[in-house]
């Protein structure tokens, strides 16, 4: 809050809210805890890429992981350069093609080690 808005709200309701950042509110708790969770969301086009470098060139199903990391490179620049400030939750769609992402570089870990996944 800025500081004529703090007067301005001192001066009409007779609350003084210069302090209101350092509140721990539930939904101020809520959101820091889900930082990791954000962080996951932010990462997920990189995972998709690492995907296919490490997807040897004759996979078969290389198409997949392709559209998945234009599709979610194209969300990014969508909330980035679209977006008149940062919202968070336009970056939830990135959660089917992080997890995607992981789970494609699980298989491929599991089956360069000689494991199948079941």
């Amino acid at each position: 809050v800025k500081p004529w808005e703090v007067r301005a709200i001192q001066a009409g309701f007779g609350v003084d809210v210069s302090h209101q950042d350092r509140l721990r509110t539930p939904s101020r708790r809520y959101f820091l805890a889900t930082l990791p969770w954000y962080l996951f969301l932010l990462v997920s086009p990189f995972v998709l890429g690492l995907v296919l470098c490490v997807l040897p060139r004759s996979a078969k199903f290389l198409l997949v992981p392709a559209l998945l990391f234009l599709w979610s490179w194209m969300l990014i620049a969508a909330t980035c350069l679209g977006a008149v400030e940062v919202v968070y939750r336009f970056l939830h769609p990135l959660s089917f093609t992080g997890i995607a992402g992981a789970a494609m570089l699980v298989e491929t870990a599991l089956s360069r080690t000689g494991r199948t996944p079941r």
